[in-house]
């Protein structure tokens, strides 16, 4: 696979870099302003917000880098990790205040008022009800994964540094982050989907994960990407292939059922009883 130029790492590195470090300022200022128990909540949300972007830089830099680019399971797996995890630690992070403490007060009250006035003027409130809705929610995260491992893309995108840096990844991050936000709050904000919403997100998605998994690696007769074949031969590329697909199916179950039981052991905490919770869920027993 092509290693390319290193001006798409740097970029992305750049721009990386530029964002964590405006979201440690703001960590630092809020840690400094609040007393406890506020205070350890948001040195845990800073710790969540730097291992997120040591996790990207991981994914970005060599050696992983070159790695990923040379061997399908691996690449597989920064796949998972800038799609699942690094999303993940960035929703639980809450970074929307802290990002906007990093700036400067006078631009950090411009920005406001033009993103305020920017919303009014050029958003349409249904068109905002669309995107932050369970369907197209899950219509992105599953088509942002299954588009870049069509083989013809996949290929495409082999010989191409940039794209990998600049697309691809930024794809993963935003998609990834907008389908745990419908099951996690991210303060101030909470959850945007129902309890059934959630438990649908998560289910459609690891059955997604789970076909995939299934088409490249038990379906599959011979290798899907030329690159591999070119660079393994076609016996060696389609076992390849088939490790990479275990790692998804493993992965997809890695994050599903645990997402599945915390969100059980919400229902349980809601009521005094399981069976309770599950009533008032099904709107059957008392009001609270």
């Amino acid at each position: 696979m092509d290693h390319g130029a290193t001006w798409p790492g740097l970029v992305a590195l750049g721009v990386s870099l530029a964002i964590c470090s405006l979201g440690v300022s703001g960590y630092l200022r809020l840690i400094a302003r609040t007393r406890s128990p506020r205070r350890e909540r948001w040195f845990l949300r800073l710790l969540a917000w730097l291992g997120a972007w040591a996790l990207v830089a991981a994914c970005l830099l060599p050696p992983l880098r070159e790695r990923s680019m040379d061997s399908l399971p691996w690449h597989m797996a920064v796949h998972i990790a800038l799609m699942f995890l690094v999303p993940w630690l960035l929703v639980l992070a809450a970074p929307r205040v802290p990002l906007a403490l990093g700036f400067a007060v006078r631009f950090r009250r411009r920005l406001l008022r033009f993103l305020v006035t920017a919303k009014k003027k050029f958003t349409h409130p249904k068109l905002g009800g669309l995107m932050a809705s369970t369907l197209a929610t899950l219509l992105l995260l599953n088509g942002v994964m299954v588009f870049w491992h069509l083989p013809a893309i996949y290929d495409w995108a082999s010989t191409r540094m940039w794209a990998h840096q600049l697309l691809m990844a930024p794809s993963f991050l935003l998609s990834g982050w907008c389908f745990w936000r419908l099951i996690l709050g991210s303060h101030p904000r909470p959850a945007r989907a129902s309890m059934g919403g959630q438990v649908t997100a998560i289910l459609v998605t690891a059955l997604c994960m789970l076909i995939l998994a299934i088409t490249m690696g038990v379906m599959a007769a011979q290798a899907w990407y030329a690159m591999d074949v070119s660079m393994l031969g076609e016996t060696q590329a389609l076992e390849a292939q088939r490790r990479a697909a275990g790692i998804l199916w493993v992965c997809g179950d890695l994050w599903a059922i645990p997402s599945l039981a915390v969100l059980g052991w919400r229902l349980a905490s809601e009521r005094n009883g399981f069976a309770e919770g599950i009533e008032a869920r099904l709107r059957r027993g008392p009001s609270a």
